[in-house]
Parts: structure tokens; C-alpha cells; sequence
């Protein structure tokens, strides 16, 4: 039976469908899964999604390019390669429980732009399809987020690679090796990332901008480990392979294995290739410092004399992309220049001329009116005063164009929401006259609860009433045949005395027997009635409890009706002062709109522009809230 797993919470899950896009029943996400071909297939995706939910990308990725050598036709495999060149693991939000994506591997290219992802949106079915783009979206603004921290971020001359924790939840050699280098580094005045002090003030979901910053900055690399298991540690190889790609790239960048209390040959595959350091010899910290200071200050050296070159010709290929309306490869130059010369305005003017297309895409602004602001400010912090004037004045050009079709697009826009509203207001005054029924339902079950006890409790109250005329009516004859009783005594004794004929005194005894015995039988049936008494009570007790439950709860159901009656009320005055607003809104020349959202823009960049203000209350009160 072919399984395949969860890529979240490795659960199995359920494929008696074929449908391409199905829910976890364990954490409850939809996820794509591949075309279902065979058990061996099934196991080395499973395989392959268990090494990237463990953080091993490059195994993962091993094994799924693996999988499209023999079937390239697949988009499920093409999106999980994707997943693993950005480090997409999916971890839980504690404010919603939903299962999240996080990025591990930020790409200095977007998701959206990467070959694979363009694969797998193009052979995917239409629900799939529709996945992939939404999770890509999502991904992409995360990334996004992560270049604008990296992009404030220090620069380093080293990176320390190492691993923190041993199995045993205590500090690795290689931890204190790397501490005894940091602080030697810093001491000579080498910039140097060390997580263990340089992430000390973030939480772990904070580390990657800096991560990414770090790798990106640093000129050198040191990996560290006194046990080969720790060179494959994930978030260990996570660091050096991401160097290592940079290295093979850019010869302005070195890779130095180093190791201790094992040899050289046991480093993994990849950094075989490059020079390594023994630490087993006395006097390492001292050669590896000398080594790194040399480096350090060479590839500084060597990159400020290509430095000036490099970034200029790259800045006039992007220019030159931009005239040939190349504006892909254009947004592409610019946005790596944008990490690696950010303190330069140019390049952010040219990622906005090129995601602009040179300031005509007047839709462009729908998507990316978040980064074009971010972008417009870095411009203004950093733009010589006498030059600022000139972008500025340009980019203004650029919104007046959009807030003309804006305009329209807004008025369009206020007279469906007119309508929407108009419309919101007959159903809400419908819904006020007319109760829900389960709510009505629910409030006639409790009166007849109510109801139903209320009769019972004068039911039962005139019955211990009667029982209580009833008890008094018996004791009343009991004391009588109890006083008859004695009456007869005293007089057959009066007659002994009188007569001193004993036959009246037995009679009087008799007497006083059988009104004793009257007595008796009418003392157990009074306490008879006692009994019916004490059981009317308790069922009393009961009914007044079921029936003040009943008022609470009809009580409960009456004041929901009102408060929901009200809050209806409310909204349908909102809504009416929607209508309201937006007739006097549609009042309005297209011009005047269009000015009013030129100023609106204008001010999002820091730039006055003459409003109307009292049009500005108009379009907030037509675009509030409502419920």
C-alpha cells in the first residue's frame, strides 16, 4: 500500500482519493502531494520530506533531484526542491495553531523567479496550482522581510561555524574552541560572527537575517568540529554549505575546515576540497589568528580596488537592461546590489525604476506599494540633498499617472460599495424582523420548561396544602379521642369510689383502651401525611430550581435578542452613513479624486501635496469598517 507523509507532522495521510491536493486529518493543513506512481517512489519522498523536516536540505534535495532524473513531469517534486534550496521547514503559530512556513536558506533571488518554482506552476493541475502560488506568495514575503533586516544589518570579516551542544545538552569542545577564537578575533580587531554572542540578544525564529547577512558579509569562514558527526550537524552544514555555494562564486571569499581530535580526512565530501587547519597541534589559535588576519586584510584590500569597478559596471548594466525594457534582468541587478551596496541611493532608484518599468506600470503599485515606500525612504536617507529634488520630482510624475487610473478604478470601487452596503441594509433589517429560529426555538423550549414547572409547583403546593388540612384535621381528632379516653377513666374511677363496684373501673379502662387505639391509628396517619408533606416539599424544592433555571435561561435569550437587535441597529446605521458618504463621494469629479489620491500618496513617501480635506473624511467614512 502506498503511503505517502505529511510534510509538516510527518503523519500518514489519506490517499483514497487522487486528488493532488489533500488535508492532513492529524494537523489539519492541505498540502500537494506527488503523482502517485509506485511504493519505492512513495519511500524516497517520505525519505527525502523526513531529511528536510530535520533540517538536512541537501540530502533532501539529493534525493528528490534523484526523482526527477527519472521523472522530470512531477510538480510535486519540483515544489519540494524548492522548499529546500530556501530551508522551508513549517512549524506551528501559537496564536493560530496553523502550521506556518519559515525560511533557513534565504536566496538572494525570489521564489517567485526560481526555475523550479515556474516548473511546477506550469505542469500542475489547477488546485495545486493555485497552492503552490499561494504558499510561494507567502514565502516570498517572508524572504522579503528577512533582505529589509539583513539589509540593516553589520557586516562581518568571519564567520565561525560550529556546534553549540553536544548530545548531552552541554557546551561541545568545538563551542569552546570557538569562543577562544572569537575572542582572540575580536581582540585583533577582525569583525567576527560567533551565534553564541552575535544572536545572544535574538529568539530562535529571529536568527536567519542575520545569518543570512553574516554569510553574505563575511570574508572567511572557519568550520570547527572535534568530532566529524558535528560537520553534519544540520544547522551546521546548513552555514558552511550556503559559504561554500558563495565560495565556488566569488574568489573573494575562503572556507577553512578546521579540526581536532580527529583528522583531516574525516571531513565530509564537500569540504574536502579546501585547505583545512589541524588544531590537534600546540600553537593553532596563534597560526589560524595570523592566517586569518592575513586573509582578511587581503580580501579586503583585493575587493576595495574592484569594489568601485564592479558596482559601477553593474549599475550601468542595469541601466542599459532598463532601456532595452529588459526589466527582469534589470530588478535582478539591482536587488543584489541593493545587498552589497546598499549605502548607495542609486541602486534603489534603479529597483524601483526597473520594478516599475521605468516608472509606467501604473499596476505595479497593487503589489509592491509596501517595498516601493521602504524603497522611496531609503532614497530620501541616503541621496545627496541636491540630487534628492530630482528623484523625487520624477517619482512624483510616476503617481500622478497612477492616481489618474487609480481614480477611476476608485470610483468604480465606491459605487459597488455603495450598493454592497444598500444592500447590507435591507438584509439587516430583514434580519431584525425576522428572529432566527433556532433562536425563537430556543427561547419557546425554555418557557414551556418554564411553564411546565410553574404548573407543577401549584400543583404540588395545593397538594401539601390539603395534606396539611388533613394532618390538622387528625390531630385535632386524636387529642379528642385522647381527652375521651381520660374522661372515661376518671368517671369509672369516680363510680369504684362511689359504688365500690369494680366493674366501672374495668369499664373505664376499656374505654380508655379504645380511644387509645382510635387514638394510635389516627397519630400513624397524620405522620402518614408528614411523610407526604416532606415529599411535596422536596419536589417543590426541585421545581422552584428548574423554574428560576428557566427564567435565567429565557432571560439569557431575550437579552441576546436585544443586544444582537441592537448591534443590527448599529451596523445599519454604519451602513447608511457608507451610502451617505459615498453619494456625497460620487459628487466628486474624477480630477478631484485623483488629486485627492496624488496628495494621500505623496505623503506616504514624506512629500506634501495640496488636499482636500474635507473629501479626505468623505473617502474614510465611505471606506470604514462595517461589523
Amino acid at each position: 500500500m502506498i503511503v505517502y507523509k505529511c510534510k509538516m507532522c510527518n503523519g500518514n495521510l489519506d490517499m483514497s482519493t487522487p486528488k493532488k491536493l489533500v488535508k492532513c486529518s492529524y494537523c489539519d493543513t492541505y498540502q500537494t502531494v506527488p503523482s502517485v506512481i509506485d511504493e519505492n517512489k512513495a519511500d524516497m519522498v517520505n525519505r527525502a520530506n523526513k531529511y528536510r523536516q530535520n533540517g538536512e536540505f541537501d540530502r533532501a534535495m539529493s534525493i528528490y533531484e534523484m526523482i526527477l532524473r527519472e521523472d522530470g513531469s512531477d510538480p510535486e517534486i519540483h515544489w519540494s526542491i524548492v522548499l529546500c534550496k530556501f530551508g522551508v521547514e513549517y512549524v506551528e503559530d501559537p496564536a493560530t495553531g496553523r502550521m506556518v512556513p519559515t525560511i533557513n536558506r534565504t536566496q538572494s533571488h525570489s521564489i517567485l523567479q526560481d526555475s523550479d518554482y515556474q516548473n511546477a506552476i506550469g505542469i500542475a493541475e489547477p488546485d495545486a496550482k493555485q497552492y503552490y502560488m499561494t504558499e510561494a506568495d507567502t514565502i516570498d514575503t517572508i524572504q522579503r522581510s528577512i533582505w529589509r533586516i539583513a539589509q540593516d544589518s553589520e557586516d562581518y570579516d568571519v564567520f565561525i561555524s560550529y556546534k553549540e551542544l553536544g548530545p548531552d545538552g552541554q557546551r561541545t569542545n568545538s563551542s569552546m574552541i570557538a569562543q577562544r577564537l572569537y575572542d582572540q578575533f575580536t581582540q585583533a580587531g577582525i569583525k567576527t560572527f560567533f551565534s553564541r554572542i552575535s544572536l545572544a540578544d535574538k529568539i530562535g525564529n529571529e536568527f536567519e537575517p542575520y545569518i543570512f547577512s553574516a554569510i553574505n558579509s563575511a570574508k572567511v569562514m572557519l568550520v570547527l568540529g572535534t568530532d566529524k558527526d558535528e560537520f553534519n550537524a544540520p544547522w551546521v552544514k546548513n552555514e558552511w554549505s550556503r559559504f561554500r555555494k558563495l565560495a565556488m562564486k566569488d574568489s573573494h571569499k575562503r572556507l577553512i575546515p578546521c579540526v581536532r581530535e580527529i583528522t583531516i580526512e574525516d571531513l565530509p565530501d564537500e569540504l574536502q576540497p579546501f585547505q583545512a587547519k589541524d588544531m590537534n597541534k600546540e600553537g593553532y589559535d596563534q597560526e589560524i589568528l595570523e592566517i586569518v588576519k592575513e586573509l582578511v586584510s587581503k580580501l579586503k584590500a583585493s575587493e576595495s580596488v574592484l569594489k568601485e569597478t564592479d558596482a559601477e559596471k553593474l549599475m550601468k548594466n542595469g541601466e542599459t537592461y532598463i532601456v532595452l525594457k529588459d526589466f527582469e534582468t534589470a530588478e535582478m541587478i539591482f536587488r543584489d546590489l541593493c545587498v552589497k551596496e546598499p549605502e548607495d541611493y542609486r541602486v534603489w532608484w534603479g529597483r524601483i525604476r526597473s520594478v516599475t518599468k521605468d516608472l509606467t506600470d501604473t499596476d505595479v503599485l497593487k503589489k509592491h506599494s509596501a517595498d516601493l515606500k521602504i524603497w522611496m525612504d531609503f532614497i530620501k536617507k541616503l541621496t545627496p540633498v541636491k540630487v534628492y529634488p530630482e528623484l523625487v520630482e520624477k517619482y512624483a510624475a510616476y503617481l500622478k499617472k497612477i492616481s489618474k487610473q487609480s481614480a477611476i478604478e476608485e470610483i468604480q470601487n465606491v459605487k459597488k460599495i455603495r450598493e454592497q452596503a444598500c444592500e447590507r441594509v435591507k438584509e439587516l433589517e430583514t434580519e431584525i424582523q425576522d428572529q432566527p429560529v433556532e433562536s425563537l426555538d430556543a427561547y419557546k423550549a425554555q418557557e414551556e420548561y418554564y411553564n411546565e414547572y410553574a404548573t407543577t409547583i401549584e400543583k404540588v403546593s395545593l397538594e401539601k396544602d390539603y395534606w396539611y388540612e388533613k394532618k390538622e384535621a387528625y390531630s385535632t381528632s386524636n387529642q379528642i379521642f385522647n381527652f375521651l379516653g381520660l374522661v372515661f377513666l376518671g368517671i369509672g374511677f369516680l363510680l369504684l369510689l362511689l359504688t365500690m363496684n369494680e366493674m366501672w373501673e374495668v369499664a373505664g379502662f376499656v374505654l380508655l383502651g379504645v380511644f387509645a387505639c382510635i387514638a394510635k391509628g389516627i397519630e400513624t396517619k397524620a405522620n402518614e401525611f408528614d411523610a407526604s408533606i416532606v415529599q411535596n416539599e422536596a419536589i417543590l424544592e426541585i421545581a422552584q430550581e428548574k423554574l428560576k433555571k428557566a427564567q435565567n435561561n429565557m432571560e439569557i435569550i431575550r437579552k441576546g435578542h436585544e443586544g444582537k437587535k441592537e448591534n443590527l441597529r448599529n451596523a445599519i446605521s454604519k451602513y447608511n452613513d457608507v451610502v451617505e458618504n459615498a453619494n456625497r463621494y460620487l459628487t466628486y469629479e474624477t480630477d478631484a479624486v485623483s488629486s485627492l489620491l496624488y496628495a494621500i500618496m505623496c505623503s506616504e513617501i514624506g512629500e506634501k501635496s495640496p488636499m482636500d480635506q474635507d473629501l479626505f473624511q468623505i473617502r474614510e467614512h465611505t471606506f470604514q469598517t462595517v461589523e
